[in-house]
């Protein structure tokens, strides 16, 4: 089904079709399917989260906002998903080494959503 539709929208071309999917792509986040007190009504909430960044040789504390977790309303948790903070992890590695190689100011924060967007 992939390859027909790179077909028909990109001449073939599966990288350019997936990559113009995932740019359009305005899906919410889907929060996790239970919670550890077993509840399984949890929803998304939106947070700011602290990471430590290497820049350089120094390491320096960036804010990277709107960051989706799942909250569960039953007992307060938000959880977060292993595999998207992994994910995250490096995607700012790779933005940041991006940004110095450029010689570009680190900021000391980010929006989550301009993660989603970068194309380089």
């Amino acid at each position: 089904m992939i390859e027909l539709k790179a077909t028909l929208f990109n001449r073939g071309n599966m990288a350019e079709y997936i990559r113009d999917v995932a740019l359009n792509d305005n899906r919410s986040p889907k929060p996790l399917p239970a919670c550890r007190c077993g509840n399984t009504a949890l929803h998304i909430v939106y947070i700011d989260e602290e990471r430590t960044v290497n820049v350089g040789s120094e390491d320096r504390l960036l804010t990277l906002k709107g960051v989706p977790r799942s909250y569960c309303d039953q007992c307060g948790r938000t959880l977060g998903d292993l595999r998207l903070a992994a994910k995250i992890e490096t995607v700012l590695d790779d933005e940041i080494l991006w940004r110095l190689n450029r010689r570009e100011i680190i900021p000391e924060q980010l929006e989550f959503e301009s993660l989603l967007s970068v194309t380089h």
